[in-house]
């Protein structure tokens, strides 16, 4: 039996590692609490503007307003087959003409039908060289795609679509509609792109019932305060396909940097229109995105009319008027939905309120008889239809 080795006892503190050196010295060049006062007087910023994926052409064909916001996440949002892949395959060829690059990372199609889009698109061999694409990946291509990202990449790109948030969270065994398991995606998978001062976009599924769905996706609520870049709503117009043409607007549901429009502002138009295709190319769809943010015109503020009359029935069958609560209960949707159609309707004078107390009672006014929220002087379009 061999005897035990002898254990040097090392009096005094343990000797320190290289990472925790570096983590020293990292902490004594940048202080983890900075001081507001410093550089106060330095000139203010800017407002953002958008700067990828330049869609929109001026006058002369060349590229203008862009989609999205760089070192941010934004979101495409809609119905199936309203055209949120077609927005985004537009968008990495508009951002492939001003050279920037774009990673595809595609959880549901396959690289032959996202190939055949581009073509479709009028997208060239030399556009084509600067989109990557990324099939089906699970956790550990996933992971490897941060490594590529960070330690691999001779150039990093400038444009990242995610396009399917529900089935790249379930491949992480993460729900959607869990608040917690929704914030650890962004952090752990979207985030690292972000930080590398890419333009971050995930496409996501909206409820079924366009009544209550608001400007938003479906699942958790947590979503919406992960998003910090531009969002849009997908609204259509005239449903579209390969040999059918129509058009889809895009709705702002949130614009952090505020330098694209405020909350339900049409802003842009997508028009889709089969063509025959030229000689020596396979371009046989030509895609035209349109500003609609036109000067002077108001923006087209997101009304639930459908929540807002619902709000008004009830009221009518209580003559002593209803606590928010009970209003709340009483009426189907989301919550924030509900809350956002009460406070339209005590702004525009269709419900009064009454102070008891510490309490507030909301009552119907005889002139809400007559009272339609379609019909509102500032407002006039339901965009949840």
């Amino acid at each position: 039996m061999k005897p035990f080795a002898k254990v040097e006892v090392v009096e005094g503190p343990h000797p320190k590692t290289k990472a925790e050196k570096n983590k020293e010295a990292k902490a004594a060049e940048k202080p983890l609490l900075s001081n507001m006062a410093d550089g106060w007087d330095d000139p203010d910023e800017p407002l953002p503007e958008a700067d990828c994926c330049p869609v929109c052409l001026d006058d002369l064909g060349n590229p203008g307003q862009s989609l999205f916001y760089s070192g941010t996440i934004g979101a495409i949002m809609g119905e199936p087959s309203d055209g949120k892949s077609v927005v985004c395959d537009a968008a990495m060829i508009a951002e492939a003409r001003v050279g920037g690059l774009s990673w595809y990372i595609d959880p549901e199609d396959t690289r032959k039908a996202f190939k055949s889009r581009l073509k479709a698109f009028g997208c060239t061999k030399e556009e084509a060289e600067r989109i990557r694409y990324c099939h089906q990946p699970g956790p550990v291509e996933m992971d490897a795609l941060l490594w590529e990202l960070k330690e691999v990449a001779k150039e990093k790109p400038t444009f990242v679509v995610f396009d399917g948030l529900a089935v790249l969270m379930a491949q992480d065994n993460l729900k959607e509609n869990e608040n917690t398991d929704v914030v650890k995606f962004f952090l752990l998978r979207l985030r690292p792109f972000m930080t590398e001062g890419s333009a971050v976009v995930v496409t996501d599924h909206v409820t079924k019932d366009a009544r209550s769905r608001g400007l938003w996706g479906r699942g958790a609520g947590a979503k919406k305060g992960e998003y910090n870049g531009a969002c849009y709503m997908l609204k259509s117009k005239t449903k579209f396909g390969p040999k059918q043409a129509g058009s889809v607007e895009l709705i702002i549901a949130k614009d952090r940097p505020g330098g694209i429009g405020v909350m339900g502002q049409r802003a842009f138009e997508m028009s889709v229109t089969p063509m025959d295709p030229m000689e020596g190319s396979a371009q046989r769809t030509c895609i035209c995105f349109r500003d609609i943010r036109a000067v002077g015109e108001r923006p087209t503020t997101f009304r639930p009319t459908s929540i807002m009359q619902a709000i008004l029935a009830h009221l009518g069958h209580e003559p002593k008027g209803s606590n928010q609560s009970a209003i709340l209960g009483a009426v189907p949707g989301r919550t924030q939905t509900k809350t956002y159609a009460l406070e339209l309707l005590i702004r525009e004078g269709a419900i009064s309120v009454e102070h008891v107390g510490q309490r507030k009672i909301y009552h119907l006014p005889s002139a809400a008889a007559t009272w339609d929220p379609n019909a509102a002087p500032a407002e006039t379009e339901n965009q949840t239809k």
